[in-house]
């Protein structure tokens, strides 16, 4: 998923759930290679709530 170098600065910069939510963001990017926010949002594991 994110580059080891990335994972280490960013575990000093958000809490573990951000952590986790950007690189399961990162990974249905890089799998579905599409950026429509609604197929992104429809295979997201957690409720997307405002």
């Amino acid at each position: 998923m994110l580059p080891e170098l990335y994972r280490i600065h960013l575990s000093s910069q958000l809490n573990q759930a951000q952590l986790l939510t950007l690189e399961i963001l990162v990974w249905l990017l890089q799998v579905h290679k599409q950026a429509k926010i609604e197929r992104l949002a429809a295979h997201f594991p957690l409720p997307i709530t405002l």
